[in-house]
């Protein structure tokens, strides 16, 4: 079959219509593939044994980039005794979705190692699609800095960053 000198010229714009947006997608992915692959695999800190992780976890923290940084309402993170359960008290009340106030989480905690610390919250009424509990990953990305992954997640995805607050300022919540 022949083809004639239009069919070849609609053939070629088609062509064109067809590839041209598949070729801004490769393009557009792989300008921003260094940022999506950073997202979604964080720079994770090891501490020096996986027992460490619960030092370094502790203390006084607030969220990168909250208004009134480490001032407003920032959260201090503790441990019982035998590392059974962590413990978020935060300055300011919460109101959860059965209307009850809150001031502390605790966290029945189910695994750690040098960076992450795996624990499900006392209480907890999320749901996965699954229709189990949510459980949460505390993923520590530095010495002063860490990150929330939810099991459900892709792995490697996880909130913004929670820096730990300046020195002086562990006293603005106390511990339960």
């Amino acid at each position: 079959m022949i083809s004639t000198p239009e069919e070849d010229r609609r053939f070629r714009r088609d062509m064109t219509l067809f590839v041209t947006p598949f070729i801004i997608s490769v393009l557009v992915l792989a300008f921003f593939w260094n940022s999506i692959i950073a997202r979604l695999n964080p720079a994770r800190f090891a501490a020096a044994t996986p027992d460490e992780a619960f030092t370094v976890a502790s203390g006084t923290w607030d969220w990168s980039g909250a208004d009134g940084f480490c001032v407003k309402d920032p959260h201090t993170i503790s441990f019982s005794a035998d590392r059974s359960a962590m413990f978020i008290a935060h300055r300011e009340p919460w109101t959860d979705s059965a209307g009850r106030s809150h001031r502390v989480s605790e966290y029945e905690l189910q695994y750690h190692d040098a960076s992450t610390i795996r624990g499900a919250i006392v209480g907890e009424s999320r749901r996965t699609d699954d229709g189990v509990p949510v459980i949460w990953d505390l993923v520590l990305t530095s010495s002063a800095s860490y990150a929330w992954h939810r099991t459900d997640w892709l792995a490697g995805a996880t909130t913004k960053e929670v820096v730990r607050c300046p020195a002086g300022t562990d006293s603005l919540v106390a511990p339960p």
